[in-house]
């Protein structure tokens, strides 16, 4: 199997670009005189192995993140709690809490983009009671579905019981977030005890960690979108990562 071994330092990102090679292989006696003489197999044949052949070149490279979005809320009053920039989130984190509002990170590709209440239907309904399902908060009377019944309103209160926030039963927008792979909290705009307004909060990218850097076009042929690869850190450690 091709690998590929990329050392992202100082500014220098080394590159070990692995070929399969074939090695024949044929017995080897030494001579008297110190040679080596090579005495072919018996019957014609030569014994094959696969060796991994390696050749290493240099470049300039970087390490960050992904692209990240931000992450607007309709919440205004005083910040009494906001999340760590750089933390890494998990379904059903805590982002913020503004006075008397909660803001939740949940598991979802779609962004919200209303309130959701009773009789509301939709695939944004649906992705809502997947990530509560999730969380355990269905108590099994939620069919996991398009339709915002009062079952789901019933599981949205348990949820907003659970982490502090007015248990209305309906969610209004700005108080659930979902970015989908990006769950690492770039930036934050506010600080304990501050007083905000409608806006940008929050900054989201991924956790993904992205290493870029310039290749001589040889070389750059030999890393096929999609392989494995081994990237070696600032500080030594080796992870895998994948070529895009």
């Amino acid at each position: 199997m091709r690998r590929s071994v990329v050392w992202v330092g100082a500014g220098a990102v080394v590159v070990a670009l692995g070929a399969v090679g074939w090695i024949v292989g044929e017995n080897v006696e030494q001579s008297a005189d110190g040679t080596e003489a090579v005495e072919p197999v018996e019957g014609g044949t030569a014994r094959v192995s696969v060796a991994t052949l390696s050749q290493t070149v240099e470049a300039v490279g970087t390490i960050g993140y992904g692209d990240s979005v931000d992450v607007q809320t309709a919440m205004s009053g005083t910040v009494l709690e906001i999340v760590d920039a750089g933390s890494t989130l998990q379904s059903g984190d805590v982002l913020a809490r503004v006075d008397d509002a909660v803001m939740v990170w949940l598991d979802g590709e779609t962004p919200a983009w209303r309130s959701l209440g009773p009789g509301d239907e939709g695939a944004d309904v649906e992705q809502l009671e997947s990530a509560l399902s999730d969380l355990g908060f269905n108590d099994g009377n939620v069919t996991v579905d398009s339709d915002y019944t009062d079952a789901t309103a019933d599981m949205v209160e348990r949820w907003q019981e659970s982490v502090g926030a007015e248990p209305t039963g309906q969610v209004d927008l700005g108080t659930v977030v979902f970015t989908g792979a990006r769950n690492r909290v770039a930036a934050v705009a506010a600080e304990t005890g501050e007083q905000v307004g409608s806006g940008p909060l929050i900054e989201i990218d991924t956790a993904d960690r992205i290493a870029s850097f310039d290749l001589d076009p040889a070389d750059a042929v030999r890393l096929a979108v999609g392989e494995t690869i081994e990237l070696m850190l600032p500080d030594r450690t080796v992870v895998d990562a994948s070529v895009e």
